[in-house]
């Protein structure tokens, strides 16, 4: 047999077609074709939701429409509460989650509840009950102890419920009918936990359940600033006094807090300047003693024309001025304005500063609301008229108090609280009369368990 010989140009033909069968065989034939794009979820919200809006929906105007909105309204008080768990958000779906990737989860809590009375059973309302909450237990949620009127909406797992929003959670530790954040649902004839429970008895009667995007619409002008003011800003050593109280609960109380209450006009806004704060003598003490310079803020004077003095601290004059913390905006009064001033003398006692939203009432002619829109709710006060008669009356009343005699938020008195909570981020504007030291309650609130898709909270 004859030697076989072959060239070296064919052996490398035969070891690079050999690579290519191997290569073929490992990983396939390439395709031209281009690999389809995967499709992402709409993460948007419904047509009926406005996606800048993650609540669309205005609060119940009456127990009726509170009655309307629920699946299971209890009594109840809070045995347990879980620690927090990861889980798949309800308005998430399996088949909604793109080919590959690992369905988004949110952190809840459950809180177990002793049920004490049932005014709406939806039939799956057992002894008890889980509540479904998102986010971590803080010391503004519910309380181990304390009773609730709960106003519940059932989830989608059949097992546990939700509560929406603030209004969902009314605490009956207290002498009038308040939401959990301390608001006032402002339902008519609603002054006490016997009022409140006959109402609803009176409306499941007449209820007709409603979904969410059968809800009444909050009126809101989406090209307009939110307004809100915080006369009381946060220091590094203290807490403002608006996180600490709550609001006031009537025209009585609104006198007895405040140096002096006039109506007027901001007739001018000065230039922004950088001054030291009021609030924090100790804390600007400590920090000065230990070689750091004295802290300044940011502040501006606001100049008011009074239209009618109702309680004079004896300095008031002519044009008294206001001190505000932060620079001047859309947000805050502007020049040509009207409004019930409620003032506190500062300590130079050469200008006044103020609380809350609620130490500014607009006078437009409108309905009476603070100076956020939040209707304050006080008993028998309806136009600009019966306001300063109130407060001409409550003057001949008056007994000044002071912060720490002011009724706390129940999460400041809560004896489950801890005693040391982390600080939030942010600031705020500068605080013209808060006490000097007090813990940092966390942020947050109560979830929304079953608000629609846009939801931000959910």
């Amino acid at each position: 047999m004859k030697n076989l010989r072959i060239s070296r140009s064919t052996l490398a033909a035969v070891i690079t077609l050999t690579t290519l069968l191997l290569l073929v065989g490992i990983f396939g034939i390439p395709n031209p074709k281009q690999p389809e794009q995967i499709k992402f979820p709409d993460w948007g919200t419904p047509p009926e939701v406005d996606p800048k809006t993650p609540w669309p929906y205005a609060p119940p105007d009456d127990i009726q429409d509170f009655v309307n909105r629920l699946d299971a309204i209890a009594i109840a008080t809070v045995s347990e509460i879980s620690e927090p768990v990861e889980e798949v958000p309800y308005q998430t779906s399996a088949t909604s989650t793109p080919p590959n990737f690992p369905a988004p989860s949110t952190t809840v809590t459950y809180y177990t509840l002793d049920l004490e009375q049932v005014l709406l059973n939806d039939g799956n309302l057992s002894a008890n009950p889980r509540l479904r909450q998102i986010g971590i237990h803080y010391a503004g949620s519910p309380q181990i102890g304390k009773r609730y009127l709960f106003g519940m909406r059932a989830n989608p797992d059949g097992k546990s419920y939700g509560a929406p929003k603030e209004w969902n959670i009314i605490p009956l530790d207290r002498n009038t009918i308040r939401n959990i954040d301390g608001t006032s649902p402002n339902y008519p004839s609603v002054t006490n936990e016997a009022s409140l429970k006959e109402s609803i008895k009176s409306a499941l009667s007449k209820r007709v359940r409603l979904q969410p995007e059968q809800w009444p619409k909050a009126q809101t002008n989406e090209n307009a600033p939110a307004r809100s003011i915080h006369g009381d800003p946060t220091t590094s050593m203290g807490l403002p006094v608006s996180a600490i109280y709550l609001p006031p609960q009537n025209i009585q109380d609104l006198v007895n807090r405040v140096d002096a209450v006039i109506t007027g006009t901001i007739s001018a806004i000065g230039n922004t300047a950088s001054d030291g704060p009021y609030n924090d003598s100790q804390g600007v003490n400590q920090l000065t003693q230990a070689g750091y310079p004295a802290p300044v803020i940011t502040v501006t004077y606001y100049t008011i024309t009074v239209d009618e003095i109702l309680l004079d601290d004896g300095n008031i004059a002519s044009n008294p001025i206001l001190r505000l913390g932060g620079s001047p905006s859309e947000s805050l009064p502007q020049v040509g304005e009207s409004f019930l001033f409620a003032l506190d003398v500062n300590p130079d006692r050469k200008s006044y500063g103020i609380i809350e939203n609620w130490n500014l009432i607009p006078l437009d002619g409108g309905s009476i609301q603070n100076f956020d829109g939040v209707e304050p709710g006080y008993t028998g006060v309806t136009d600009e008229k019966s306001l300063k008669s109130a407060i001409q009356k409550a003057v001949t009343t008056r007994s000044p108090s002071q912060p720490p005699d002011w009724p706390k938020r129940p999460f400041l008195v809560d004896e489950n609280a801890p005693a040391e909570t982390p600080q939030p981020p942010g600031g705020g504007p500068d605080d013209e009369n808060a006490p000097a030291e007090t813990p940092q309650p966390p942020g947050g609130g109560p979830d929304d368990e079953n608000a629609p898709a846009g939801n931000a909270n959910n």
